[in-house]
């Protein structure tokens, strides 16, 4: 049936096409398209700004040191980049423990203990 359609449809553009604005046509096809990217690509950076937002939050509450908690996020900011998946999921102790971390080699190797899958020990 789809077949049947898209050659009535495309007969009827061969015969007729001195009526047919091209770049309308074009435009109005593709228009749905962009459209729908557009709307994939802000939903995913809206959900990851949110869970870091979340990851970040949870990484205050443990520590009221600034330089630690600061420390602490661009530890994981850098070793986690813009994988969804992985700062979603970071929560439970390790919020804590990196917060605690008392270098920046300490952090880091909390996150990337996290992100390969070995958790570390409280």
């Amino acid at each position: 049936m789809g077949f049947a359609v898209v050659f009535v449809v495309g007969r009827h553009l061969i015969q007729h096409r001195a009526e047919v604005d091209g770049s309308s046509t074009v435009l109005s096809f593709f228009q749905p398209v962009i459209l729908s990217v557009v709307v994939v690509a802000m939903t995913y950076i809206v959900e990851l700004v949110s869970s870091y937002e979340l990851a970040f939050m949870r990484l205050g509450w443990g520590q009221p040191s600034r330089r630690h908690r600061v420390r602490a996020k661009l530890a994981l900011l850098v070793t986690l980049h813009v994988r969804l998946q992985n700062v979603g999921h970071f929560d439970g102790f390790l919020p804590d423990q990196l917060a605690d971390a008392k270098s920046w080699r300490a952090a880091r190797r909390i996150v990337r203990d996290y992100k390969s899958g070995v958790l570390p020990v409280e």
